[in-house]
């Protein structure tokens, strides 16, 4: 990514290196932290948000995936298996759950 900064329509995406973990902070565009999401060296993406059932999931999620510079094919989520809301956020990223082990699913892009 040649710009620390990833901005949607509603959304602030800020990229912080941190070890071998890319972590990105996710602001409204009042500068309001609403959370994060991090990215393993394994490619294993993972967030949390504090604002749920308004899309800011799936806005920010997209974002980094169109602006971050991965390698698309090796992305993968770990969700709780009654996660509902991640779930859904996965889906509307074009991931698909690809395998299931006691509580967790991966989920891979389609």
């Amino acid at each position: 990514m040649l710009n620390n900064e990833i901005s949607t329509e509603r959304l602030i995406i800020r990229q912080l290196e941190v070890s071998d973990i890319r972590f990105f902070c996710i602001y409204l565009k009042n500068n309001l932290p609403i959370g994060f999401l991090d990215i393993s060296p394994k490619q294993e993406i993972c967030y949390t948000l504090e604002i749920q059932g308004k899309g800011y999931g799936p806005e920010a999620l997209k974002a980094v995936l169109e602006k971050a510079e991965l390698d698309l094919e090796k992305c993968y989520l770990t969700i709780d298996k009654f996660n509902y809301p991640s779930q859904r956020c996965a889906e509307k990223c074009g991931f698909k759950k690809i395998s299931s082990e006691g509580m967790e699913e991966i989920w891979k892009l389609r």
